[in-house]
């Protein structure tokens, strides 16, 4: 790589480089940012090559715990055998899984520009006041109203949410849980 970069003149940049660094009996597999610049002198002529950079292991580390962590969820999350769903600090659709997609008929790929608002029941609009107050306040809520599921049919549903919040405690939406109680109201009556 030095040799590459003192031929060629050109600096090489690293972001996440994995390395391998030996001891005695172990190696050690650590994370770096880097550069390697050439050195020129007034003459044009490359007379060295300047080495920069530091360790972002922990970092890095960081972000394949995360990756894990969110692979987890969705593999638990997908099988559930309730309606689970995940919004932005708007009020859109960031994730539904399986059984929340099949109740309102949303491709995987759709799960984004699909507008959950539009399945309220017309005359239970105004049951929304929770939810409008808890995503200003970021707290939690729960609700029943009349759901429209994909075949048109309006169901009875209880949503359950709470705020989630980023690394530096900034609100980022809502992750919830939807539940079919239709029959059970009906049973009730």
């Amino acid at each position: 790589l030095l040799d590459q970069v003192y031929r060629t003149a050109q600096p090489f940049v690293a972001r996440s480089a994995r390395v391998a660094l030996r001891h005695r009996d172990r190696v050690d597999e650590r994370y770096l940012d880097f550069v390697c610049q050439p050195v020129v002198a007034e003459g044009g002529d490359i007379t060295g090559v300047f080495i920069q950079g530091h360790d972002v292991t922990d970092r890095k580390r960081h972000e394949f715990a995360l990756r894990e962590s969110e692979e987890r969820f969705r593999l638990v999350a997908e099988d559930a055998p309730v309606m689970l769903w995940m919004g932005d600090e708007a009020g859109r659709c960031l994730y539904l899984n399986k059984a929340q997609r099949e109740f309102w008929g949303v491709e995987p790929d759709g799960v984004t520009g699909f507008d959950w608002s539009g399945t309220i029941h017309p005359d239970d609009c105004s049951l929304l006041a929770p939810f409008h107050d808890a995503m200003k306040r970021h707290r939690n809520f729960s609700i029943e109203t009349r759901m429209r599921r994909a075949d048109g049919v309006y169901r009875t549903v209880t949503t359950s949410a709470q705020p989630r919040f980023g690394p530096r405690r900034e609100f980022v939406g809502m992750i919830g849980v939807n539940v079919d109680i239709t029959e059970a109201r009906q049973a009730e009556a």
